[in-house]
């Protein structure tokens, strides 16, 4: 899809969700952008996948982790993914597209130079891993 149709298909969504998405990533890619109006406007998707505390720091859906990485972070992607799950609530409707999710966590550390994502979930790992992997500007990518 094009940048121009990107524009076009966030334009689609309600003018108080573009605002919020707008308010909270003004400087990301409209892909990002895009992918975070999807999940506001679904009501019926963020109710499903309500997030809870992890505790001191985190957020988690669910119980159990299977599946644990860290990854190093770009210069301000904390401050972007807070911002990111700042605007959806925490929310992350979009994982249940790898299978039945049972949690998700990421965890900032070392003064936000590095991502700990923990998950667990049915369905094989090589799937999640694949899709966070290719996902345009989704899944576990900081954008630039």
């Amino acid at each position: 899809m094009s940048e121009n149709d990107l524009h076009a298909k966030f334009q689609e969504f309600p003018e108080v969700v573009r605002e919020k998405v707008d308010a909270a990533l003004s400087d990301a890619k409209i892909a990002l952008k895009l992918k975070a109006a999807e999940i506001l406007a679904d009501k019926e998707e963020m109710a499903e996948h309500a997030v809870t505390t992890a505790g001191r720091i985190g957020a988690k859906s669910g119980e159990v982790s299977e599946l644990t990485t860290i990854l190093p972070l770009k210069p301000n992607g904390a401050e972007r993914l807070r911002k990111f799950f700042g605007l959806v609530g925490g929310n992350l409707a979009g994982a249940g597209q790898v299978g039945t999710l049972h949690s998700m966590r990421f965890v900032f550390l070392e003064n936000d130079t590095k991502l700990l994502f923990a998950t667990a979930f049915d369905g094989e790992c090589s799937g999640a891993v694949e899709l966070s992997r290719t996902a345009p500007h989704g899944g576990l990518r900081v954008p630039p």
